[in-house]
């Protein structure tokens, strides 16, 4: 009898342990933007993993990622010069940085947060990103038609 409940115990733990957990499953979404801005609390210094805010749905939706590709796109400095007013690139660079890729929204976990000048005039980041970070994947560029 001692066995028998040991052996239904054990049966038990293997059931909740191998089915009793949904696995997570990561679904990306496809779609094309545009690099428009970026994370101004990082300055005009050139890092890895800079924050870029991009638009896509006819610059209607906006986001900001931190793994974009450094090899995906050349930035020219003075887009950055100008930081501590405008995380914006000018508008005539607005459709220079066209890009595909898929992406998903970052859990809390995943969110990163850089510590910012009390100077930098952060208003028009947060009102165009809202805390909404993404996670990209598969990012490919698309030579914009002039």
């Amino acid at each position: 009898m001692k066995k028998l409940k040991h052996f239904i115990f054990i049966t038990a733990i293997f059931f909740i342990v191998s089915y009793g957990c949904d696995k997570e499953t990561i679904e990306y979404q496809t779609t094309e933007g545009y690099i428009i801005g970026f994370d101004p609390c990082e300055g005009d210094v050139k890092t890895s993993n800079r924050g870029f805010i991009i638009a896509c749905n006819n610059l209607r939706d906006t986001f900001v990622t931190y793994n974009l590709p450094d090899t995906i796109f050349a930035f020219p400095q003075y887009l950055f010069s100008n930081y501590i007013y405008s995380c914006m690139f000018p508008d005539s660079e607005y459709l220079n940085y066209k890009i595909k890729f898929k992406y998903r929204f970052a859990n809390e976990n995943e969110k990163y947060y850089p510590l910012c000048l009390a100077i930098i005039y952060l208003w028009e980041f947060d009102h165009y990103v809202r805390d909404r970070q993404v996670i990209l994947n598969e990012v490919t560029k698309i030579n914009p038609k002039k």
